[in-house]
């Protein structure tokens, strides 16, 4: 324990304490026994031995990393994987390695360049959205066809609304309008646009009775056109990025864009200091810094704290390895995956008093009472959000773009079998604005003592800081 990495690694990382801790020595070791055992058995299957190699390549294609001499080479002392959460903040992961020559390792690392996932996600969501709508086209095409055409493709795009095959025409992500040629005196037609991720056009052609990118990289000037049977996976690029660069203090902090979630934006990040390399996947740089910053003396460390002084009390001072859990902090994660996806939060209505009692389980020095208090909160937004959808379905039928008198009326017109009551077993509050035509929905905070409001005017809710339930007006979060 006493050459353990905790002893040099704060007790938290941005605020965020461990949710898990594994620590090992000389992981290159470990790893290339690993890789010898399925060396050893793939003697005998050219299978496990083109697995090897293939995940290998992998690597090398996806970060242009070399595996053995890049990474394995100087892996060989202490190495910590740490799993970090807080309701209020991105869990992150964190790889810390101890180096010896840390000018070594930033060179090889340099050499990283990551595909640009981020932004082939976003080409391949636009793409996906561009061959719907072209589908959805040429099927108001063939309907258009057949009646009224009677044998004749439309003169527009605009006749297949005026004809009610389409309610309004799609149109790219990019801007513009979808590109339509009409051939033949108007017996064939095709429909296409250009692909973000290929370059290449998609189209549907009549002709063929199919659509598919076509044969070729120029836009088609008319019905005569091939589409590609397969498509070849060297048509799609794989553009790298290069690593974003923050200087902090005497080292750098790489940083590789990964995944925008709900305004958090997650990253690849790495840095080298004089003893350790460290990796995180993360929506934020600070942990990077504080570990850059820890003082090698410091009473803050990891292996200081009371809850891994009573998992290791009795361990002996010479181990291989370490597996720390602190399960309460599971907690965090929950907490803070419901404040990003609204919709799962109706299941903590029913399901509200589970989680406080696993709470009650998993931390037993914990502020239960706090946990509990966050558990009901989250079942007050939760009823407040399901009251608001109910009460935009009764708007438009049966309420003829006006809102109910009481919320009583949802129940009576069958909008839903019953209306949510808070944990406190109050009903939620109710202000009907604007002679109907603007309402409020409010439950209390437990937490803080403040009103959470929906409102119609801003379609959305808020924290109103108010410790008084809207009484004289509707309009919130404008």
């Amino acid at each position: 324990m006493e050459s353990s990495l905790a002893n040099k690694l704060p007790a938290t990382f941005d605020g965020k304490s461990p949710l898990f801790y594994g620590e090992a020595k000389n992981i290159r070791d470990s790893i290339q026994d690993q890789l010898n055992q399925l060396e050893d058995v793939s003697k005998n299957s050219s299978d496990e031995q083109k697995g090897i190699e293939e995940f290998k390549k992998q690597i090398k294609e996806a970060f242009q990393i070399d595996v053995d001499a890049d990474l394995l080479s100087w892996m060989d002392q202490n190495a910590a994987m740490i799993v970090a959460a807080d309701s209020q903040k991105a869990p992150e992961i964190l790889f810390v390695f101890e180096i010896k020559d840390p000018q070594l390792v930033e060179q090889k690392l340099v050499k990283f360049r990551m595909v640009d996932f981020m932004g082939t996600r976003l080409k391949q969501a636009q793409d996906a959205s561009m061959k719907n709508d072209v589908g959805q086209i040429a099927t108001a095409l063939q309907a258009y066809y057949t009646t009224p055409g009677q044998g004749l493709y439309p003169t527009s795009l605009n006749d297949l609304v005026s004809s009610e095959y389409l309610k309004t025409l799609p149109k790219p992500a990019s801007g513009g309008n979808y590109n339509y040629l009409r051939c033949d005196n108007g017996t064939e037609a095709a429909i296409f646009a250009k692909s973000e991720e290929t370059g290449r056009y998609w189209a549907f052609s009549s002709k063929l009775g199919r659509a598919g990118y076509i044969d070729g990289t120029n836009p088609p000037v008319d019905c005569n056109f091939n589409v590609l049977k397969q498509t070849p996976e060297t048509l799609f690029d794989k553009p790298r990025i290069e690593p974003e660069i923050e200087p902090y203090q005497t080292s750098k902090i790489y940083s590789f864009p990964i995944y925008d979630y709900e305004g958090d934006k997650f990253a690849f990040r790495f840095t080298v200091t004089d003893s350790l390399t460290i990796f995180s996947v993360g929506a934020s740089s600070q942990s990077l810094k504080e570990l850059i910053d820890f003082p090698k003396e410091s009473d803050s460390t990891l292996i200081k704290d009371p809850r891994w002084s009573e998992q290791f009390a009795r361990s002996p001072k010479t181990i291989g390895g370490v597996a720390y859990i602190v399960p309460e902090n599971l907690m965090g994660i929950v907490d803070y995956f419901l404040t990003k996806e609204e919709q799962y939060k109706q299941y903590v209505q029913d399901d509200w008093l589970i989680i406080a009692a696993l709470d009650r389980v998993f931390a037993k020095n914990g502020d239960v009472g706090q946990r509990t208090i966050q558990a009901r909160d989250s079942v007050v937004k939760s009823g407040v959000g399901q009251i608001a959808q109910a009460l935009q379905v009764y708007y438009t039928t049966p309420g003829n773009s006006k809102y109910p008198v009481s919320l009583n009326e949802l129940v009576t017109s069958k909008t839903v079998i019953e209306v949510p009551t808070s944990p406190s077993g109050e009903a939620y509050g109710y202000l009907r604005c604007a002679d109907g035509k603007e309402i409020a929905v409010s439950g209390k905070l437990e937490s803080t003592g403040t009103y959470w409001v929906w409102s119609s005017a801003s379609m959305k809710a808020i924290d109103t800081n108010s410790t008084t339930p809207p009484s004289t007006t509707c309009v919130y979060g404008l």
